[in-house]
């Protein structure tokens, strides 16, 4: 495994790339094909000391890159730990380590706590949903706790919180210290329609067992105003033909959702098309992902960007804020 560090480390020296995570064991989130079932598989994951093999990659990154004074990449030390408690004592051993052996990382990235599904009951600790309710916000509580404890610790050094970008997360995560997060939601959701879905497209009723394309609804216009939709995929085919886009360049190109459901329609006769509706749906997504970053920074604190902006998603948000 050794060898397979120095060698990430050093294909990325060479092709020159800006930035790297460290190299480390990274966790399995999901399991498909009867994985759930394996049981030499499930065995051999519990078998596993993660913050112990990470811990020494750790260790081995600082060492060998310590002498690579010409380095061309950034570094960002993977962060790592099992409850909150192990994520404050991994952050504690990077700075130790750097102390150690003289060499600084770039920044810090956040890893293990992307799925609250996997998450330790010790992340929520203390956090009350009675009145809010977990859905959409049970997943913010880990990023957002996980970018305190570092941003503690780290300084005025960049935090990237790994996978925590949705869109529920990203005004906690920026507000509780993080620099940039990543997400590959607005992929996923407009890549889980069928050919069967096509076919009902126009079919406003619900249909359980048919993976539709899903519409990011909700979020900011392009002039700066809340829209009122509450925030969430939205199954292509139960999104009303007549609902107002919000004027950000794939939405321009689309029209109206009516043509992205014409376009999403002909699978069959005109692959390209479908294609189309569903790259206007990713990047209408992506846009209101990046519209909400470029607007946090207005702030000076979460509380002052949900009052400005009073959805209901921020509301929930801002009772979470005070249970942090």
């Amino acid at each position: 495994m050794i060898q397979h560090m120095k060698d990430y480390y050093d294909f990325a020296d060479r092709l020159k790339i800006d930035l790297v995570v460290s190299f480390d064991l990274g966790g399995k989130y999901t399991k498909k094909d009867n994985e759930n079932t394996n049981r030499k598989l499930n065995g051999f994951l519990g078998s596993i000391d993660a913050d112990k093999i990470n811990n020494r990659l750790l260790e081995e990154t600082v060492k060998y890159l310590a002498d690579k004074h010409s380095y061309y990449p950034y570094v960002l030390a993977a962060v790592h730990g099992a409850t909150r408690a192990d994520y404050d004592a991994c952050m504690d051993h990077i700075l130790e380590l750097e102390k150690k052996y003289s060499y600084s990382f770039w920044g810090f990235a956040l890893g293990g706590i992307a799925s609250y599904r996997q998450a330790d009951p010790s992340w929520y600790q203390d956090i009350n949903f009675r009145q809010i309710g977990k859905r959409g916000f049970v997943e913010t509580v880990t990023p957002a706790r996980a970018c305190r404890t570092v941003r503690a610790k780290a300084g005025a050094r960049p935090i990237h919180a790994l996978g925590c970008g949705g869109y529920p997360n990203i005004a906690m995560n920026y507000f509780c210290g993080a620099t940039s997060f990543d997400t590959a939601s607005p992929v996923r959701r407009v890549g889980d329609g069928s050919a069967e879905s096509t076919k009902l497209v126009y079919d406003a009723r619900p249909h359980d067992k048919v993976a539709f394309s899903k519409y990011f609804v909700g979020g900011i216009n392009a002039d700066g105003t809340l829209r009122a939709e509450p925030c969430s995929y939205v199954k292509l085919n139960e999104v009303a033909d007549t609902m107002p886009l919000c004027g950000c360049p794939a939405c321009a190109a689309a029209g109206s959702i009516k043509n992205i459901k014409d376009l999403y329609a002909k699978k069959e006769s005109d692959g390209e098309a479908n294609y189309f509706s569903r790259q206007l749906m990713g990047l209408h997504a992506v846009w209101q992902h990046r519209r909400l970053c470029e607007i946090l920074p207005q702030f000076s604190d979460l509380n002052d960007f949900c009052d400005a902006y009073p959805s209901n998603l921020n509301k929930g948000l801002k009772q979470l804020y005070k249970q942090l």
